[in-house]
């Protein structure tokens, strides 16, 4: 079997399958998941617990920093709404999306290197 990514034989030590069931190296897989969220193979969504792939298993630290640190900035935003309430509608139109958005995810990881987790 050889990994799609990169095309050389997957060995034992270190295969990584995602939930579709496609199998790649986990360094490849890496790779691929930090530009795009679905299966190289299939195109099918590559499940949230996939994403952060950190020596083969999903880091769960950092999935849960990214959340905590996006509703932290979602109480901000409503803060911010109402100090000024001609903020509710920009917050309620783009919030979610700036938040989904893999630069900001990125963003946060920098932070996080730079100053530490909070």
């Amino acid at each position: 079997m050889e990994c799609s990514i990169c095309l050389e034989e997957l060995s034992q030590d270190n295969p990584y399958s995602l939930s579709c069931g496609h199998t790649y190296h986990k360094t490849c897989i890496k790779m691929w998941l930090r530009e795009q969220m679905v299966c190289p193979m299939c195109r099918s969504p590559v499940e949230p617990q996939h994403r952060y792939v950190e020596d083969g298993v999903m880091s769960e630290e950092r999935r849960n920093y990214i959340e905590s640190t996006k509703n932290i900035i979602r109480v901000l935003a409503s803060i911010g709404v109402w100090v000024w309430p001609s903020l509710q509608n920009w917050r309620d139109e783009n919030l979610e999306d700036i938040l989904n958005m893999k630069i900001t995810e990125d963003m946060l990881e920098e932070f996080a290197e730079k100053y530490g987790r909070f």
